[in-house]
């Protein structure tokens, strides 16, 4: 399992994984994680030219939501980033740097 291995300066977050650590990690066979990829069953992988990727991070935080059909996992993304994004957002009469202007 040598992609749980691979990361850059030690940064977990960074770690890839191949369809063959993918399918160890889940303990099925590579040729089941590329039935999970072709239905959409699993999180996006990214591919390098032929080279196919996932982020182990995402695969991780993916199955600690009971691992959600691809669309599913993509509309719950998107809506975290939303939120996240509206939290840092300034509030009506609030500067960038947290003052409340007063009239």
């Amino acid at each position: 399992m040598d992609g749980f291995q691979r990361t850059a300066g030690g940064d977990q977050r960074l770690a890839v994984v191949t369809t063959a650590d993918l399918a160890e990690y889940l303990c099925v066979s590579p040729q089941h994680v590329r039935r999970m990829d072709k239905a959409g069953l699993i999180p996006r992988p990214f591919r390098i030219g032929r080279s196919v990727r996932w982020v182990l991070r995402e695969i991780n935080a993916w199955m600690m939501v009971g691992g959600p059909d691809r669309q599913t996992w993509e509309l719950r993304k998107a809506l975290q980033q939303v939120a996240e994004t509206d939290d840092d957002s300034p509030r009506e009469g609030e500067c960038l740097d947290g003052r409340v202007l007063t009239a």
